[in-house]
């Protein structure tokens, strides 16, 4: 990482801390500007009015004390008693916003939210972090957000020696399959808007997002990192993107109780749905959405144009992929109370369902990633350009049923595309995905069991392609982050495909998820497994995941490796983490995990027997 970004983060690390340990004491509102001429409690008035000298009582009146506002406010000091006020019942203020307010310890000193307090400090009211209005203003807010995340990385995956072995003397195919990772983001946003947020959407916003990414790896086999052998086995790299940059207004009011129709223009994060299934990327676009019925239904109608990913940090590139999505999804809040309203509250009120319809579209195109890489057409088969238009329908479910708590999608991917790589002809897609969790909280544990369903094609010459793609997902689900299959890709050994994609759970064999197109002839995945989270102390959670992975097809792979009697299992996917907030807030989290992948019969067909492993640990730091 260096010396001097070390010394950047350490700096970091010791700022939040210190803004947070520094003494009550220190920031104390100091007993100044009482009125002049105004006696202390019980003490004795000269002839003028005025104090008499050495009277008793040193305190002023508590009535006339001026206080200033709590936090860091901005501007000048906060509103108080002026000598032209006495003859007055209430006082003229001008800024509604910063009103002062006496200090007050809350029972500790180490941590009190009525304070004043540093520009700096994150862990108090300031005006930075738009708790109170821009100087000057009194509806127009600025919320700056800075994030440091620094990661570390260590697995092993099934990699192949290739005809440039790092060792030549090795007789197997595979070789060592040890890599690292070291990587540190620096997000950088800007959030201006206006309005009464904490009743009513805002008026208008401009939100900006900046982003920063130094990455090293480091392989122990030849074209791991680089398709050419000549570049080494360490790569480092540095790119900086815009990742978000957007326009919302309130484009009308349709209701008594602040529902309201809006809109967001510019670049901009989008999900969905609940759990990053199929669609979740910051890119350029045009959502229009609202709300109707008190809020108990919620709408989006939205237009996006991918942008093209940098090959090594994810962040976005000014390149347009060619890639086109159009979207309306609408939700309902209580959606049993709406179809039941008789029922038990208990039961009826507190799952929130989605529908929605997605029509992607893909252009031809020809790009290879930053590494040297064929991305765009696949670089298998059949080698042609080719362009797709698939709709997908799909219904969602988050919230609980009394004591139960339910997350559910299903997904239905129907269209066409002009030329299959791996077919080698024009298909018609008919695919789809299904994923449910059900777990119930016991005080402060969470028990889990979950089950997903990735459709395969099983005849990869038949002109159909039965196998789901998502158009670019980031799946919570199984373990997610912490789990194996979903946090590190496999490649398809002897082709230039990824059997498993970083961040996906989708057996995909896509040349690759940030720059490649989706792939529908493919071996699907069924998936089941059970989960348990332990919130062990108001600081520490742990989460604990065991699934069990089978291909619903091996036909397609058979085909690519031109390799017969492959076996559906792929074996177990075992993993463990620990999320530490040391101050209770966002501000620090420390999170780490380990995982492992025990490979079943299908996984030893195509790879080795060898026990597949990953750990991972991160350090967030957020003003």
């Amino acid at each position: 990482m260096g010396t001097r970004n070390l010394a950047a983060a350490a700096t970091a690390a010791l700022l939040l801390a210190a803004c947070k340990a520094t003494p009550v004491d220190e920031n104390r509102v100091k007993e100044r500007g009482y009125l002049a001429g105004v006696p202390a409690a019980g003490a004795p008035a000269g002839k003028d009015g005025k104090p008499a000298e050495g009277a008793a009582g040193e305190d002023p009146h508590p009535a006339f004390r001026h206080y200033r506002p709590l936090g860091s406010a901005g501007g000048g000091p906060g509103p108080g008693l002026e000598e032209g006020h006495l003859e007055y019942d209430e006082i003229p203020v001008l800024d509604r916003w910063r009103i002062g307010f006496p200090a007050w310890e809350r029972g500790s000193k180490s941590d009190s939210p009525y304070d004043m307090s540093s520009v700096l400090d994150p862990y108090h009211q300031n005006w930075l972090k738009g708790d109170y209005p821009v100087p000057g203003t009194q509806n127009t807010f600025l919320s700056i957000e800075a994030t440091l995340l620094l990661r570390a990385e260590a697995r092993r995956v099934p990699t192949p020696s290739s005809v440039f072995p790092t060792n030549a003397g090795n007789p197997t195919f595979f070789g060592d399959g040890e890599q690292s990772l070291l990587e540190e983001l620096v997000l950088l946003s800007a959030d201006l808007f206006q309005g009464e947020t904490s009743f009513k959407p805002v008026d208008w916003r401009l939100f900006v997002r900046g982003a920063w990414d130094w990455n090293h790896a480091r392989a122990e086999e030849n074209l791991a990192l680089y398709a050419d052998p000549t570049r080494g086995k360490q790569r480092n790299d540095r790119q900086y993107s815009l990742q978000q940059a957007f326009f919302e207004t309130t484009l009308a009011s349709v209701g008594p109780k602040y529902d309201v129709v809006q809109m967001r223009v510019g670049s901009q994060q989008f999900n969905s749905d609940f759990r990053g299934f199929l669609f979740f990327d910051e890119a350029p676009g045009l959502r229009i959405f609202g709300t109707l019925d008190d809020n108990h239904w919620q709408w989006n109608a939205a237009i996006f144009r991918r942008w093209n990913k940098d090959t090594n940090s994810g962040l976005n590139e000014f390149e347009d992929p060619k890639q086109r999505i159009l979207l309306v999804n609408l939700y309902r809040q209580d959606v049993l109370r709406w179809l039941f309203p008789h029922g038990n509250a208990a039961f009826t009120e507190g799952l929130t369902a989605q529908v929605s319809w997605h029509r992607f579209t893909d252009e031809d195109s020809v790009a290879y990633n930053e590494n040297g890489g064929l991305v765009r057409p696949q670089p298998v088969g059949t080698v042609v350009p080719n362009h797709r238009d698939v709709d997908y329908l799909g219904f969602n479910l988050d919230g609980h049923v009394g004591r139960i708590n339910v997350t559910s999608s299903l997904y239905w991917a129907k269209g066409e595309e002009s030329f299959d790589e791996i077919a080698g002809q024009p298909t018609d897609v008919d695919a789809s995905m299904a994923a449910l969790e059900l777990s119930i909280d016991v005080d402060w544990m969470r028990f889990k069991v979950f089950g997903f369903r990735q459709s395969g094609d099983g005849d990869a010459l038949d002109g159909d392609a039965e196998g789901f793609d998502a158009i670019y997902d980031n799946p919570v689900f199984a373990g997610g982050e912490f789990g194996f299959w979903n946090r590190n890709g496999v490649a398809l050994t002897g082709s230039a495909l990824g059997l498993v994609h970083r961040g996906s759970l989708l057996n995909s064999l896509r040349s690759s998820k940030d720059e490649g197109q989706p792939n529908y002839v493919n071996p699907g995945l069924l998936l089941g497994g059970v989960g348990y989270d332990a919130q062990l102390t108001p600081h520490l959670k742990l989460i604990v995941n065991a699934s069990y992975l089978l291909f619903e097809d091996t036909d397609v792979i058979e085909r690519v490796l031109n390799q017969d009697s492959i076996g559906t299992e792929i074996g177990y996917d075992l993993s463990t983490g620990v999320l530490w907030r040391p101050g209770l807030t966002d501000n620090v989290i420390v999170k780490g995990g380990v995982s492992a992948l025990v490979p079943g019969h299908g996984f030893r067909d195509i790879y080795t027997a060898e026990t597949l492993y990953a750990a991972f640990g991160e350090v967030i730091l957020t003003w």
